[in-house]
């Protein structure tokens, strides 16, 4: 699109060979992928604020979908630094030995994408791991709590339900018997 509206761009980098377009079709692919990045390092942001809030249960999906955009990212980006590679280091009559300096700034570049991506994938694990934490620790306070009032509760409830089977039970016949028993 840029080539299309722009005629000097146009004249520049359909002048040089066709190596010298590839390498700026590919660096502006790879610039494209810094904001996209930057993105993902917003959203992580997010969720560490919202997980030390106390947003746990929320912030299991927004992990997830977190942890989903990094390994597409990195699934596309793999194979790149090979191929990034194969053009700055062979020796081939279609690309100018003018011309391998730029290519190995564009395998640069992708290794700087590459080491991003891998600290946000750490990140995004390490926040996963403290999420899963801080839930399990509101379900332990939660079990602790059900489990004193099932303690609490037990005796009562075994104690009503001997008082319920028809068979003669001390003092029944007595004036208070309700209150003996309740006491």
């Amino acid at each position: 699109q840029t080539l299309e509206k722009n005629i000097g761009k146009r004249r520049l980098y359909m002048s040089e060979s066709p190596a010298h377009l590839l390498h700026v079709i590919i660096e502006e692919l790879l610039e494209s992928c810094f904001p996209r990045l930057d993105n993902i390092t917003k959203k992580i942001d997010s969720i560490e604020e919202h997980v030390f809030r106390g947003n746990e249960k929320a912030m299991v999906r927004e992990i997830s979908y977190v942890k989903r955009d990094i390994l597409n990212f990195r699934r596309t980006l793999m194979p790149q630094r090979s191929v990034l590679e194969s053009l700055a280091t062979r020796k081939t009559h279609y690309i100018p030995t003018t011309l391998v300096p730029y290519f190995h700034d564009l395998v640069g570049t992708n290794i700087r994408l590459w080491n991003t991506l891998e600290s946000n994938k750490e990140t995004i694990e390490s926040l996963e791991d403290t999420n899963e934490s801080l839930l399990s620790f509101k379900i332990n306070e939660k079990m602790r709590i059900i489990t004193i009032f099932s303690a609490i509760l037990l005796p009562m409830t075994l104690y009503a339900n001997v008082l319920g089977i028809n068979v003669t039970i001390p003092f029944q016949d007595a004036d208070r018997a309700f209150w003996m028993h309740l006491s």
